[in-house]
């Protein structure tokens, strides 16, 4: 009688110690299980951080005075104009020389864009193309020749791409192809829509460079980059036109500086 009551109890102590055991294994399995999940989750979390979080696509509501810096976009801009409830900003930095060429398309020692070729990790860029052609200002003798427009500038070419290839620029904006329009508008209204004059039409845009009048201060983001083009003509002759850059002096179109993109952004 001992011997059977003995082996039951031995019986039990295994049986509960393989429940026991069972019970540990399946809690170990669950722990790695959950401990992957939550590894997973927080390897996306961080990296929809890291690509929306932390990049700042609105400004706050308030006054900003000319010249103020601000972050936006991953990327430090200029105040040149409060208004109400936008603000129009421009970068204080030049574009680059990766940045250009990308835009173009192009090398960076490609003439027909650039005076023999980039420096360094800039470019300066001539305003339109170096050859006669009847999309671009340039001309080929006194009777045949085009005038400047910013519709037809290299100047437009790069700082459109530019716009549409800055993956920050596109999370406050979010271009799109407009059916109804037939245009790319974008979808977020972050970003305004811009009128301006390029001082011989009105143009649309959601980016663009300094008009000559907004260039007509004493501010430090005109004068510590001064070698930069504005979009507005000075003047034309036969053949040759004109075209500001922000130290207030006029460039033939042929000339080169740098290119300092310009966008208006809504508050709040």
């Amino acid at each position: 009688m001992k011997k059977k009551n003995g082996f039951i109890a031995i019986s039990l102590i295994y049986s509960f110690f393989l429940i026991f055991l069972m019970v540990m294994l399946a809690s170990a399995t669950k722990n790695t299980q959950t401990r992957q999940l939550l590894r997973t989750f927080k390897n996306d979390l961080q990296s929809q951080l890291n690509q929306e979080e932390f990049v700042k696509t609105t400004i706050e509501r308030k006054t900003y005075r000319v010249d103020e810096e601000i972050n936006f976009v991953n990327d430090t801009w200029q105040v040149i104009q409060n208004k109400t409830d936008t603000v129009v900003l421009i970068l204080k930095r030049s574009l680059n020389k990766e940045e250009i060429t990308k835009a173009l398309e192009v090398t960076e020692n490609n003439t027909t864009y650039f005076q023999n070729s980039c420096n360094n990790t800039s470019c300066n860029v001539k305003m339109c193309m170096n050859r006669y052609d009847h999309f671009n200002c340039y001309y080929e003798s006194s009777s045949s020749y085009t005038y400047y427009s910013w519709e037809t500038s290299i100047a437009k070419t790069i700082v459109e791409r530019w716009f549409e290839q800055n993956l920050n620029l596109q999370k406050a904006c979010r271009l799109q192809y407009n059916e109804q329009k037939k245009e790319q508008l974008c979808s977020k209204d972050t970003l305004i829509r811009m009128r301006f004059s390029d001082g011989i039409k009105d143009n649309l845009g959601y980016i663009r460079l300094a008009t000559k009048g907004e260039a007509s201060g004493n501010y430090s983001w005109i004068t510590t980059n001064p070698n930069s083009w504005t979009l507005t003509s000075q003047s034309r002759s036969s053949g040759i036109s004109n075209v500001y850059s922000l130290n207030s002096t006029k460039s033939t179109h042929n000339n080169v500086q740098s290119i300092r993109p310009v966008i208006e952004v809504k508050k709040g």
